[in-house]
């Protein structure tokens, strides 16, 4: 007669690191769930109005403390609405490009400022802008 190791204590410990690590992760999981149900939505302004004088189709990001935003093109006279935009933050800056270089820049806006403009951002050219489209070239 031979004695022979029982292979059930390996397998035993095995099962309670996978019931331990299955109970961490299920946990980790509900805690999620749970914060984001109470984070509610993200906080949203209902509309931003861009008026852009630059004389040119600009691409327009909106960038603040909570991240950047783009708004998408933006053609030139008048006024273009942008609604239900994320929050971004207390500072916005708003930056215009066309074919990749920046054309116009606002400068940080605070959240009370802009709420005071009606959050209407006006895009002016920048001097360099100016002298190229006087020159015939934008």
């Amino acid at each position: 007669m031979g004695l022979r190791a029982d292979p059930a204590p390996q397998a035993d410990q095995l099962s309670r690191v996978l019931a331990v690590v299955t109970v961490m992760l299920s946990v980790l999981f509900v805690a999620w769930l749970l914060s984001t149900a109470t984070a509610g939505p993200p906080r949203t302004v209902d509309t931003i109005t861009i008026d852009n004088r630059t004389g040119l189709t600009v691409s327009v990001e909106a960038v603040g403390g909570a991240g950047a935003l783009a708004l998408g093109m933006i053609e030139p006279g008048g006024t273009t609405a942008r609604h239900e935009i994320e929050d971004l933050g207390d500072t916005w800056t708003f930056v215009a490009s066309y074919g990749g270089d920046e054309v116009a820049r606002t400068p940080p806006l605070s959240r009370a400022r802009l709420a005071a403009d009606g959050w209407t951002v006006r895009l002016d050219p920048t001097p360099a802008t100016r002298e190229l489209r006087d020159a015939g070239f934008l």
